[in-house]
């Protein structure tokens, strides 16, 4: 296709070519913002892949991978945890979940992740880019000092649910062993099993993927 007078490929076809050569986490935070971009769903997304060829080198990560996506990740960060999770067989979170501010019925805030545990009571879950914090500036004019009050009286009307709020940053993330006692200690579920079946597909070159969830 022709883009501002270039020869470029589709959007899919560039996310599947990128994907067949990266990471779990970096094809994940691609394909999440690939049905972002697109609108396709991601059984689509997998099924367009396999058009694309199998056969070809990192073909089946792709398509796996493509069967994880989730549009309403909004940072490669996010995903890029969210993969972990997957690696290391923990319960995979609903993402982006509206929750009323109890101090305000008007405002909505929006989760992050929103965990069910074991016993059926839920964990919020936030991930922290530092970078907003630390740039200067937040959006039009909003100071990092401003913003980071601003997600201190967040978190206290979030609190008057009663649910748990672990905040974990990038940092968290790439020490996956950390990351996954940090969720642990929270009650969100974890299976060995389910890690050690993840690992068997993935090794196996597979196109299958497994979503656990606790509802």
């Amino acid at each position: 296709m022709v883009v501002q007078g270039i020869r470029v490929t589709p959007l899919e076809r560039t996310a599947f070519d990128y994907m067949r050569e990266s990471s779990f986490g970096q094809a994940l935070a691609v394909a999440d913002a690939t049905l972002r971009m697109s609108g396709l769903s991601s059984s689509q997304l997998a099924a367009r892949f396999r058009l694309f060829g199998c056969h070809k080198h990192g073909g089946k990560h792709a398509v796996r991978t493509a069967h994880y996506a989730d549009k309403r990740s909004e940072s490669g960060g996010e995903s890029i945890a969210r993969a972990v999770m997957i690696t290391n067989g923990i319960a995979v979170p609903e993402l982006q979940v509206p929750l009323t501010d109890p101090l305000n019925p008007r405002r909505t805030f929006r989760v992050d992740y929103l965990w069910t545990t074991a016993d059926g009571t839920s964990v919020i879950g936030e991930f922290d880019g530092m970078q907003k914090y630390d740039d200067g500036s937040f959006g039009a004019g909003h100071s990092g000092a401003r913003e980071l009050a601003r997600e201190r009286h967040r978190e206290a009307a979030l609190s008057l649910y009663g649910m748990p709020i672990v905040r974990f940053s990038y940092r968290d993330v790439m020490d996956s062993e950390r990351f996954t006692s940090l969720l642990k200690r929270y009650g969100i579920p974890q299976s060995d099993e389910i890690a050690r079946a993840e690992k068997r597909l993935a090794d196996s070159n597979s196109t299958t993927a497994q979503i656990f969830m606790v509802i």
